[in-house]
């Protein structure tokens, strides 16, 4: 069972300590757990999917106890870790983007791209910007085979979806309003997926890597068209006629 009961969320709301407390134990267990990957901890799960106010209440300390606990084994409960932090905006993009750039580039170098994904993930939440020349720094402007494979990797990845759509709005998400990332985005997406290889189903299907990659792509044009400013316009222009 995901989340918690209907009652608990207005309990927290008047002992916010204790739950805070009894959630960095439970997490703590969690982190050290040997579960296997394709399954979440239930500490870890159930703050996910909770409610937008207690993944901001669980982000700071949370964020403290993955320095200090260490970074959880299962995937599955790091990319829940993460997505609550970065997310949140109880913990700064100052104390943030070292660690995660630091990791990004840890996995990379092990190759453990699925887990490096995740880190870049958080990165481009809390500074888009920075998290596209952290993509430049280590895999380079200029566009090789294997460069363009692994963006197109990054596109087609699995990604938790965890926030209802009328929180949303209240969480971070750097990348929502920048056009001048989300452009760059754009240019590498058409240049390394385009529409013609996108794949075509006549029947029911299971997404795989290139039809999410398609949505991908379609993600970042539309949310450079949502802006609707002229920041917008401006990056939409330059997405025409200048090198990515």
């Amino acid at each position: 069972m995901n989340g918690f009961p209907d009652w608990m969320p207005a309990l927290i709301t008047l002992k916010p300590g204790i739950f805070v407390t009894v959630a960095t134990t439970v997490l703590t267990q969690d982190i050290t757990s040997s579960s296997e990957e394709k399954f979440s901890s239930d500490g870890f799960s159930r703050i996910a999917y909770s409610t937008s106010a207690i993944r901001e209440l669980t982000a700071a300390p949370l964020f403290q106890l993955l320095q200090t606990a260490g970074i959880p084994e299962n995937r599955r409960d790091l990319e829940m870790a993460l997505t609550i932090i970065a997310r949140s905006h109880a913990v700064s993009a100052s104390q943030l983007s070292p660690i995660l750039r630091q990791q990004f580039a840890a996995h990379v170098i092990e190759f453990r791209f699925a887990e490096a994904w995740l880190w870049l993930d958080a990165l481009f939440a809390i500074d888009s910007a920075a998290a596209w020349s952290t993509w430049i720094a280590t895999f380079g402007a200029l566009w090789s085979p294997s460069s363009a494979s692994l963006f197109k990797r990054y596109m087609g990845r699995e990604e938790l979806s965890n926030s209802r759509a009328e929180e949303r709005a209240e969480e971070r998400d750097a990348l929502d309003a920048d056009a001048q990332t989300l452009c760059h985005l754009i240019k590498a997406a058409y240049l390394v997926w385009p529409p013609s290889n996108d794949p075509v189903h006549e029947d029911a299907y299971s997404p795989g890597i290139d039809d999410k990659a398609t949505s991908r792509r379609g993600y970042y044009l539309n949310g450079l068209a949502a802006l609707g400013n002229e920041d917008a316009l401006q990056a939409l222009d330059r997405c025409s006629r200048l090198p990515t």
